[in-house]
C-alpha cells in the first residue's frame, strides 16, 4: 500500500499561453493560417523547455492554436491535422501533451423540416485530447457544457430545432450550428504510474455534475484547459465587476471546491493576454489538504513546472470520505 502511495507522482508543465489571433487575411485561407503557424512555433519552444526540465506532461489552454475562430470557421480542423502534429511532437520530445482544445469539424446528414429531403450540415466540437509520449491518444473529451450567450434570433433557434431536432446548438455567436455539445459519456483513462486522468473544458468548471461523472470513475487528476476572460457581451458583468476581481475569485473558489468535492487534483490552465483586454490568467493546481500549489495571479504568458505528489489523495479520501458517502447515498 505504501509503495503504491509513493509512486503516484507526476511532473507537470503548466503553460499559460498567449495566442496569436486570426487576422483579416485568415478569412480567405484554408489549411495552415499564418497565425496558427506562429502559435505552433511558440508551442514547440514551450514543449522543448518542458522536456528539458524532465516534465512528464505539458498542458496548454483552450483555443491556444487557433485563437478564437467564431468568425473564421473555415479554420476549424476537419482533417485532424493539429492532433497529428502534436502526436509527432510528443514522440520527438518524449513527453505527454494535452494540446488545449481544437475546434473539430464534422458533417452530418439531417432531414429538412416537414420534408423527405436530406441536407448535410456541419457540426463543430470543442475537443481536448491527451497524447502520450509514444504519440498515442489515450483520451479524448468533447465539451458538453457550453457557454450560452444568446445572440441568435428566436427564428434561428426555431429553424435549427425543426431542421435538425437532434442538434442542441450553442448560440454563443450568431451562427445556429456553431459548437454542438457532445452527448457522449466522459471517460477517465490511465497514464503513467496508474494515475487516472479526466478532462473538462472551461465552463464545465461551473457544473458539479460534470465532475461527479469523473469522480464515479475513480479519477485522480482533472485537467481543465480554458479560455476564461472578461470579454463577454454582458453589460451587467462590466457594471458589477469592471476589474474582474470577483471573476478571478470565482475561478479560485470553483477550482478549490471541485477539488474537494471529487477528492482529486484539479489543474486549471487558462489563456494569457493583456489585462486591459479582459484576460484573467489564474491558472492553478489544487489538491485537498494542500490547497493551491501554483498560482498565475497575473494574465501574462508564462510556463511553470510543478511536481505533484498524488499520494495525499489517499489521505484526503480517508479524512473526508466524500466518495464513500456518495456511493452510499441517493441524491434528488
Amino acid at each position: 500500500m505504501e509503495e503504491a502511495k509513493k509512486n503516484k507522482k507526476i511532473r507537470v508543465a503548466i503553460c499559460q499561453f498567449e495566442s496569436h489571433q486570426p487576422s483579416p487575411s485568415s478569412h480567405k485561407k484554408r489549411g495552415w493560417a499564418e497565425h496558427e503557424l506562429k502559435n505552433l512555433e511558440k508551442a514547440k519552444q514551450f514543449i522543448a523547455h518542458a522536456a528539458d526540465n524532465r516534465a512528464d506532461l505539458i498542458i496548454f489552454p483552450e483555443y491556444f492554436m487557433t485563437g478564437l475562430i467564431d468568425n473564421d470557421l473555415h479554420l476549424a480542423d476537419k482533417e485532424f491535422k493539429w492532433i497529428k502534429e502534436f502526436q509527432n511532437l510528443a514522440i520527438r520530445y518524449k513527453i505527454d501533451i494535452l494540446p488545449g482544445t481544437i475546434v473539430e469539424q464534422e458533417e452530418e446528414e439531417g432531414k429538412l423540416f416537414n420534408s423527405s429531403k436530406k441536407k448535410t450540415h456541419v457540426r463543430y466540437y470543442r475537443s481536448a485530447s491527451y497524447v502520450d509520449k509514444c504519440g498515442k491518444i489515450l483520451g479524448k473529451y468533447r465539451k458538453k457544457n457550453l457557454w450560452f450567450v444568446s445572440l441568435c434570433s428566436s427564428f434561428q433557434r426555431t429553424f435549427t430545432k425543426h431542421m435538425f431536432p437532434s442538434i442542441h446548438t450553442d448560440h454563443s455567436i450568431n451562427n445556429p450550428f456553431y459548437l454542438a455539445p457532445c452527448p457522449n459519456t466522459n471517460q477517465v483513462f490511465e497514464v503513467l504510474n496508474g494515475i487516472r486522468i479526466g478532462m473538462l473544458i472551461c465552463w464545465d468548471l461551473a457544473w458539479p455534475e460534470a465532475f461527479r461523472e469523473l469522480m464515479k470513475q475513480d479519477v485522480d487528476v482533472i485537467i481543465i484547459p480554458s479560455y476564461w476572460t472578461l470579454d463577454v457581451p454582458s453589460s451587467k458583468m462590466n457594471e458589477h465587476d469592471p476589474e474582474g476581481t470577483q471573476e478571478s475569485n470565482l475561478i479560485n473558489s470553483l477550482v478549490s471546491s471541485r477539488s474537494l468535492e471529487t477528492e482529486s487534483c484539479v489543474i486549471f490552465v487558462n489563456c494569457a493576454g493583456r489585462k486591459e483586454n479582459g484576460f484573467l490568467g489564474r491558472s492553478t493546481v489544487n489538491l485537498p489538504l494542500k490547497g493551491n500549489l501554483l498560482g498565475f495571479i497575473e494574465p501574462d504568458e508564462q510556463i511553470q513546472i510543478i511536481d505533484i505528489d498524488l499520494s495525499v489523495l489517499q489521505d484526503v479520501r480517508e479524512v473526508y470520505k466524500i466518495r464513500h458517502e456518495f456511493d452510499s447515498k441517493s441524491f434528488a
